[in-house]
């Protein structure tokens, strides 16, 4: 129980990063954002580390891992979801993001990870329902204009999906704080060379707004949640990692209401029964 409420608090500060982001890159290039947020967060890590006397030396056999994990699951993953943000609605993006669970559950059947249980695919059919509910999933529009644009985020949630369950096997054998610092930097140098190739270097405006997001984003949304999504790994089932993910609308919605002055609609009570009730299925014994 005690990670899956771990999980539980990941989910809420990745929510609450939804305010964050947006705040940061309405001054900021998007992809000089995200490269940035995990150089920072992977020195601030290694800086950690080095101070509590933890070895920062990762086998050679894990580099090889480590490089793919930064490469896809963060650097590739973030550039196609921004490029596909761009040419395609909100709507559409935020719900195909939604298939990143399925694209966990999908993945690990391949690799073998895991059972077709009845339960699982009951459970995750559920909360994706929950989810579409929530998301409006009849404003969604397939037309030539968005079509490159939905490939792009989709593609993007087959990476993030690989991520987590290829992770898995990288902390099992990985410190989660050491693996955490070094696929960070690493993923945000390799974000570098993309940002000065697809959008403007620029230098963000500094100020009280800016930088009290800036700060969560990376040290509250990201150092924070992957180190404890990262801890969890090593003790739950990627499936279940990536079923929690479903969460995310539920407390972006909820903060919407508490603090932006969205009124609860019965729409939206529907939806976080469905999705509460699929979690639910998922992880009771």
């Amino acid at each position: 129980m005690f990670y899956y409420l771990l999980l539980t608090v990941v989910q809420i500060l990745f929510g609450l990063n939804f305010v964050a982001s947006k705040i940061v890159v309405g001054s900021w290039s998007a992809t000089g954002f995200a490269a940035w947020r995990f150089i920072i967060s992977g020195l601030f890590l290694l800086v950690v580390l080095k101070f509590i006397g933890r070895s920062l030396h990762l086998e050679r056999k894990h580099w090889k891992t480590l490089f793919l994990l930064s490469l896809f699951g963060l650097s590739i993953s973030q550039c196609l979801f921004l490029w596909g943000l761009k040419n395609t609605t909100a709507t559409n993006t935020s719900l195909i993001s939604s298939t990143i669970p399925v694209f966990v559950f999908i993945i690990n059947r391949i690799r073998k990870i895991g059972e077709w249980s009845k339960k699982k695919i009951f459970g995750l059919l559920l909360s994706f329902l929950g989810v579409l509910i929530l998301r409006n999933i009849e404003d969604f529009s397939l037309s030539n204009q968005s079509f490159i644009g939905d490939i792009f985020v989709l593609l993007a949630c087959v990476c993030l999906g690989g991520l987590i369950s290829f992770s898995k096997d990288f902390y099992e054998d990985v410190n989660p704080l050491v693996g955490s610092a070094h696929m960070f930097w690493l993923g945000g140098v390799l974000l570098i060379p993309m940002w000065y190739l697809f959008s403007q270097p620029l230098v963000p405006i500094f100020e009280s707004s800016f930088n009290y997001a800036l700060l969560y984003s990376i040290f509250g949304a990201t150092c924070l949640t992957y180190l404890l999504n990262n801890i969890v790994l090593t003790k739950v089932d990627s499936d279940v990692v990536g079923l929690f993910i479903f969460l995310q609308p539920v407390v972006a919605t909820s903060v919407a209401i508490l603090f932006l002055g969205e009124i609860l609609t019965v729409r939206m009570m529907f939806s976080f029964s469905l999705i509460a009730l699929g979690v639910l299925f998922v992880i009771r014994k």
